[in-house]
């Protein structure tokens, strides 16, 4: 079977220059979203992990968070955590067997980074709602907590490893997150108790504008 003649700008036949101008739309279009997402000036971030607390009643970790790499330094992030120690309250304050870490938090996050290659480190602070249902710290069975969702801070340190050719990237932190309007045994004046976290994360950030 013979090919349909073709001139100098494609087929002649009007078909299948409509088919090979298609083509031509197409290539183009994979070309221009792949150096659109390489060159994009911001990025979309998605980010999950767990850890445990390193004061008070040792708890299971977990965070989310999605955030916008707006230049190569910054990215602002919404971000939420929660503890899911066994925590027992009898008569508001006193735990029974099983005692653990309990809360969660909600809040926007600045991350501030070094923007280098594969390794960089970077400093997180947020602001934002917590709610401590329970925790005993010094003494077994008395739990400090606060009523409700009340205003809560966290500032975290962080080194971030990008996995090459890939847009996946592996972060460590550790961080102080601060709960505010808590009563209870270990609480002096001023309603506030830091708690100290280790967490590792898995992200990614592919997505770009």
């Amino acid at each position: 079977m013979m090919a349909p003649p073709s001139g100098p700008l494609g087929p002649r036949d009007p078909f299948m220059r409509s088919l090979h101008f298609l083509q031509l739309c197409a290539v183009a279009a994979t070309l221009s979203v792949g150096a659109s997402s390489a060159h994009a000036l911001i990025h979309l971030e998605l980010e999950g992990g767990g850890g445990l607390n390193l004061n008070g009643d040792t708890a299971p970790l977990v965070t989310g968070r999605v955030g916008l790499n707006l230049i190569s330094f910054l990215t602002v992030s919404l971000r939420g955590e929660g503890a899911f120690g066994a925590v027992g309250i009898e008569d508001g304050r006193t735990a029974s067997t099983g005692v653990g870490y309990q809360a969660w938090s909600v809040f926007p996050e600045l991350r501030l980074s070094t923007p280098l290659p594969v390794i960089s480190a970077d400093v997180a602070l947020g602001a934002g709602l917590g709610h401590l249902t329970g925790m005993a710290i010094t003494k077994p069975g008395a739990l400090n907590a606060n009523d409700g969702a009340q205003p809560f801070g966290q500032l975290g340190v962080g080194v971030r490893i990008d996995i090459p050719r890939t847009s996946v990237f592996v972060r460590a932190e550790g961080s102080v997150a601060v709960y505010t309007g808590v009563t209870g045994p270990d609480i002096v004046s001023g309603g506030l108790l830091p708690v100290y976290q280790v967490q590792l994360m898995l992200g990614y950030d592919g997505i770009g504008f």
